[in-house]
């Protein structure tokens, strides 16, 4: 079976969706499963498109919001014409965007059927908004399948209006021969930070608010006096790093704080391997959850 991936995460795009549609994409290209990419144009992202060797299709208009799809399905002409031929199934990971785009192709005709990928925010936020939930459930019910990666999403999915027997619980995994334990406890720290004495707590994400970093750094007030040599370590970055860097310099927690910015992948199971606890206190605002934690 051949699968075309439309996803509107997708490098030069960082994040947690990002970061599952790229490995998505080259796990089935890797056993050849995969017949296509479609994903925005953005600027940084011809560098990644040829360090690949499977066809990816951009569309432009990322930050049109809902008006980018008419014209972007116009302009996904290549995409529909050279990929989607030689597919069995889309995989949308996004229902606003390749959902739109699979509900749109199937009621033209000449489009294989799609399945949607679900974790929790992209259809919570749309709770309140009678026309953009009803559009939402159209797309979901004629979708072939819907994958929630945790029961929570399974749950809400089925609460928000979604036929039951149309959702699939499909949790997330990890590479465990890449995120595993250190052959030699200590070395990992010993290489990022040999003059860090105490604890480690380590975030690994994007620096939005969702996130709650800032309530770790408060925290970190007190815990700098009951654990000696304490740090923090973030990895990551993004638009609350501006505000969590001033509350360090006001607070005087210079010493006890790591801003690491972003990390390659393959570097990031030393910071897993080096820290003594992993915290993401991420917090629930309205229908802003947490949905994948990567």
């Amino acid at each position: 079976m051949k699968i075309a991936l439309i996803t509107a995460d997708f490098p030069p795009i960082e994040g947690g969706l990002s970061r599952l549609s790229t490995d998505l994409a080259h796990f089935l290209h890797a056993n050849d499963s995969l017949s296509g990419v479609l994903a925005p144009e953005l600027k940084g992202g011809d560098p990644f498109d040829q360090s690949v060797d499977y066809p990816i299709s951009r569309v432009s208009g990322y930050n049109w919001g809902v008006s980018r799809i008419v014209p972007g399905f116009v302009r996904s002409f290549e995409f529909r014409r050279a990929i989607l031929p030689h597919t069995d199934q889309i995989l949308a990971i996004n229902p606003s965007f390749g959902g739109l785009y699979g509900w749109m192709g199937s009621k033209m005709g000449g489009m294989p059927p799609y399945s949607l990928f679900a974790y929790g925010f992209e259809f919570l936020k749309y709770e309140d908004s009678a026309w953009k939930k009803g559009l939402l459930l159209k797309l979901y019910s004629n979708a072939r399948k819907v994958f929630a990666i945790s029961r929570f999403t399974r749950e809400e999915l089925i609460r928000f209006g979604v036929p039951t027997e149309k959702v699939y619980l499909c949790p997330l995994g990890v590479d465990t021969e890449v995120f595993r334990p250190e052959k030699i406890p200590g070395k990992s720290r010993l290489k990022l930070s040999p003059e860090t004495e105490g604890p480690i707590l380590l975030s690994v994400g994007r620096l939005i608010e969702r996130k709650n970093h800032l309530q770790v750094l408060k925290c970190l007030k007190q815990l700098r006096g009951d654990f000696a040599g304490i740090e923090y370590w973030i990895v990551g970055r993004g638009p609350e790093e501006k505000k969590l860097k001033s509350f360090v310099r006001k607070e005087g927690l210079g010493k006890q704080v790591k801003f690491w910015g972003l990390i390659p992948d393959q570097d990031l199971p030393q910071f897993y391997q080096a820290c003594d606890l992993f915290l993401l206190p991420a917090k629930q605002k309205g229908a802003s959850v947490e949905g994948l934690g990567l």
